[in-house]
């Protein structure tokens, strides 16, 4: 999830990808103060980012790769 805030402010597509979200307030902005469904939504947001192709699977697989080289 973090990767996927981290790009938030960023990246237009990232940004776009969670219009219409409920976590999302009307300026756009991830709202501060989440609803428990507003969490798991959001949750569930990131981890559609990280899918083959994905907004941020790009990144994910970096950070892995990264984590396997650590002795």
């Amino acid at each position: 999830m973090w990767v996927a805030l981290d790009r938030y402010e960023s990246d237009a597509a990232v940004r776009a990808s969670a219009l219409g979200q409920p976590f999302v307030d009307e300026t756009g902005a991830i709202k501060p103060d989440l609803s428990p469904d507003e969490a798991e939504a959001l949750r569930h947001w990131a981890e559609s980012l990280t899918v083959d192709g994905g907004l941020t699977a790009t990144d994910l697989l970096s950070i892995l790769a990264g984590v396997a080289d650590i002795p």
